[in-house]
């Protein structure tokens, strides 16, 4: 490896470092309701400049002591993976287009890392240079960079291109695997992984060429000199891949290195930072609940956390008025009558509930069941073949004392034990033009905060879901909720209520990681 080839691999290095980085950092901006950008994205433009610094030093001084200030910029690679795993957690796990960039941000921590080892001249399980910086090269250009870009464009895109748009995102996941399994352990692993980031970008290609139809004029420009760079750059790699000593790594770098660097990871900033697409998801900031219990919750737990106020208005139902949540797709008025009147006067109903889990999860039923017992919160029924009598207790809380406005309590409690199923408090929020059920139920230092959208099912039927809409993505979801803070759940519900000749039917769905495990089959008939 020549002096001039290893120098041309530091360019490429520092134009990611120096030009590319900063301008993704401007494309992953991601305020807040109220305008506010999280905490480790302030974090991350902070430190960046000191990372650049420390990115300089490590080119430029490679046998002095000031090597060792690379460090700074794998602290600031690992700012921005920090800021991908809060955004994940946070919200946007409900978003495909959204976990591929934060999967970027968090694999550039790995290319911060690999960059670090290159400076100070540190050999890793049997690589030496010029591998080590190539590989830091790869995770700031393909493993960053690229899905950034990706999933940029997966926010514009039509549904109709959603499975292209999906495969050019799992093979280049699978891609970037196998390359980095292939380079410590197996050059066939390597090609094959090659190969998948070949398709990968390929793909990338046509639908960069496919939205910019209708763009502006410096935009289109600016995509299909990406779309060429790629089908241009490919030809190398392949090239590269297939026959790993006919074409010289100085050559490879040259040719699909620079062609990457100045040929699509450029203008694709360019166009990102011209028309930034807006992401398909409310933004964060959901308000939530400041009530969390203890480890017994029970028919108390409200009054235990002095949120009971001492002259509270009677509460009659769930809501005041069911047509608070009417949109333009949803009106209460074309509900059943009786669904209305549940919902406004809770308190006139009795009700009974049978479970039904699904093949599969009776036994791990059966634990939970234990446990809910004694926290007599979330105490789900098991018993399949009994269908149990169900109390219920609605009182107001204190707004000041949970956060939220117009709170109200709902104690559901089985009628022969006494033990408490359900201590919920019930709210709405409004955001984007819905309207949504807000529901905390305390548990031991937290809350579990269910946020239901209203829709229309069939002959009056009335649909509560934490189920997204395909092309967006409001807020709707199963929280996990420490002082404020919440942490989006791998888990939906569904609830869908009917009226029936004998009373009102209401059948509430449980899902997690996409598999149906729990039904719960309600009967609500008026009292008297």
């Amino acid at each position: 490896m020549t002096l001039s080839a290893f120098a041309y691999i530091q360019i490429l290095f520092l134009y990611a470092a120096i030009l590319l980085v900063p301008l993704a950092l401007r494309l992953l901006r991601l305020p807040s309701r109220e305008g506010k950008e999280d905490r480790f994205y302030h974090v991350a433009l902070w430190a960046y400049p000191f990372g650049a610094l420390g990115a300089l030093a490590g080119v430029a001084f490679p046998h002095s002591p000031l090597r060792y200030l690379a460090v700074l910029w794998c602290v600031f690679t690992l700012t921005l993976s920090a800021l991908g795993l809060m955004r994940a957690e946070r919200r946007a796990i409900s978003r495909y287009e959204e976990n591929v960039i934060h999967a970027g941000m968090i694999l550039c921590s790995v290319g911060g890392i690999w960059f670090f080892l290159s400076a100070v001249g540190w050999d890793v399980i049997g690589f030496s240079e010029p591998t080590i910086l190539l590989t830091a090269i790869h995770f700031h250009y393909t493993a960053f960079l690229t899905p950034l870009f990706l999933g940029l464009l997966g926010r514009e895109l039509p549904r109709k291109y959603f499975l292209p748009w999906a495969f050019s995102a799992v093979t280049l996941g699978l891609g970037i695997l196998l390359t980095a399994i292939g380079i410590s352990c197996s050059p066939s692993i390597e090609t094959i992984g090659a190969f998948f980031v070949a398709a990968s970008l390929l793909k990338f290609a046509a639908l960069l060429v496919l939205s910019a139809t209708h763009k502006r004029l410096v935009i289109k420009i600016s995509r299909y000199l990406a779309a060429f760079s790629i089908s241009l750059g490919m030809y190398w790699a392949c090239r590269y891949a297939l026959d790993h000593g006919s074409v010289s790594i100085a050559n490879m770098v040259i040719r699909h290195g620079f062609l990457n660097a100045f040929g699509f990871a450029t203008p694709l900033a360019i166009s990102f930072l011209i028309e930034t697409p807006k992401p398909k998801m409310t933004a964060n900031g959901i308000p939530v609940s400041r009530l969390e219990g203890n480890k017994k919750i029970g028919k108390q737990i409200f009054h235990d956390l002095g949120a009971v106020p001492t002259q509270g208005k009677k509460i009659l139902g769930l809501v005041d008025d069911l047509a608070s949540f009417d949109r333009e797709d949803f009106r209460a008025a074309n509900l059943a009558p009786e669904i209305r009147a549940f919902y406004e006067r809770t308190s006139e109903f009795s009700m009974t509930v049978r479970p039904v889990w699904h093949f599969g999860f009776q036994s791990i039923g059966q634990l939970y069941g234990r446990w809910s017992a004694k926290a007599e919160q979330m105490n789900l029924p098991t018993d399949k073949d009994k269908t149990e009598e169900v109390d219920s207790h609605l009182f107001a809380l204190d707004d000041a004392k949970d956060g939220r406005s117009n709170v109200r309590a709902w104690i559901r409690s089985y009628h022969y034990s006494g033990k408490a199923i359900y201590a919920a408090a019930y709210s709405q929020h409004s955001f984007g033009g819905t309207t949504y059920m807000n529901i905390a139920f305390p548990t031991w230092r937290r809350n579990l905060t269910s946020i239901l959208r209203p829709s229309h099912g069939e002959s009056g039927e009335m649909v509560l879901t934490t189920f997204s809409e395909p092309d967006f993505s409001g807020d709707e979801g199963i929280y996990l909720c420490r002082k404020g803070r919440t942490s989006r759940l791998l888990m939906n519900e569904r609830i869908r209520v009917w009226a029936t000749k004998e009373g009102l039917m209401a059948q509430h769905d449980v899902w997690v990681l996409g598999i149906r495990f729990l039904e719960l089959h309600y009967r609500m008939q008026r009292v008297g």
